[in-house]
């Protein structure tokens, strides 16, 4: 079975590296959410904004996370049988 971008299943290998991305990706976000709120002391002007952001990078990868997880399953319990 050949695998197109329209299909609604990914080879094991490709499941594998969308786990690896995200896990990779949250720690990066979750690194950077870190370090802006070190800065906090500073008082800089765009804190806030910059604090939304880091939040919001790591809310979206823990949900790229959860859901290639969920797709990575799926994909060996087609494969396994």
């Amino acid at each position: 079975m050949a695998w197109s971008k329209g299909a609604d299943w990914l080879p094991v290998k490709n499941a594998k590296a969308h786990v690896k991305f995200w896990t990779k990706d949250l720690w990066y976000s979750e690194k950077y959410l870190k370090y802006v709120k070190s800065i906090k002391k500073y008082n800089l002007q765009n804190y806030d904004k910059f604090l939304r952001i880091a939040q919001k990078d790591v809310e979206v990868s823990k949900v790229g996370l959860k859901k290639a997880k969920e797709k990575l399953a799926k994909t060996l319990k087609r494969v396994n049988g």
